[in-house]
């Protein structure tokens, strides 16, 4: 009993000084690339950025959750008339579209995406979004009282005022540069292209 004893602190002696020699043979390492001449030590700076993302694209959550969705793979498609195009899928890839690919994304039971605070509620604002924005508003085309009295208008007039739209979105006097929301200021605006720019507003 007494040798094997004696036997045993010897080997609990000898992983203590193993353990001890290899600490120093790293600091020493550490302390030979600190000491070299060539290198070069450079200070990163890493913010949140303050330009917006546009949400209307398929790797939009890959960029907003970069944590949860590795490398952008697996998001959901953009609408078949969209002529955005598939992000890292195949062509011959089933479809799954914003509304299907939230469904699938709440059932997962990753514990990454069950304990992010943000995630539910992004999904679900951008899903009631592009829903808002994918319907058909013709009702309010067609029962709007105009300044005439008459009711409605017809599709001419509707194009016509897409286009002053159009039009008014390059203006000069006003820096309107693509945004709707200053492109009612204009004064060449039809009033079906006025009419259009209010549903802009109140699903935008």
């Amino acid at each position: 009993m007494g040798g094997a004893n004696v036997h045993a602190g010897a080997f609990s002696l000898s992983a203590m000084g193993a353990v001890a020699d290899y600490k120093r043979t790293v600091r020493q390492r550490l302390r030979a690339l600190d000491d070299r001449m060539t290198l070069h030590r450079q200070r990163f700076v890493m913010t949140t950025g303050s330009q917006m993302q546009p949400q209307f694209r398929s790797w939009y959550f890959g960029v907003a959750f970069p944590f949860l969705f590795k490398f952008c793979s697996g998001m959901p498609d953009m609408p078949e008339w969209s002529k955005q195009s598939r992000y890292r899928r195949t062509e011959d890839a089933p479809r799954v579209d914003l509304a299907m690919w939230v469904q699938l994304v709440t059932r997962r039971v990753e514990q990454q995406l069950k304990r992010d605070w943000l995630l539910g509620f992004t999904m679900s604002s951008v899903l009631f979004r592009s829903t808002l924005n994918q319907c058909k508003t013709a009702y309010s085309y067609e029962k709007i009282r105009r300044a005439d009295g008459s009711m409605g208008f017809t599709a001419a007039e509707l194009e016509a005022g897409a286009i002053s739209i159009c039009r008014a979105l390059t203006g000069k006097v006003q820096k309107v540069n693509g945004d709707f929301t200053n492109a009612k200021y204009s004064t060449n605006l039809n009033e079906a292209g006025r009419r259009l720019l209010q549903n802009l507003e109140h699903t935008s």
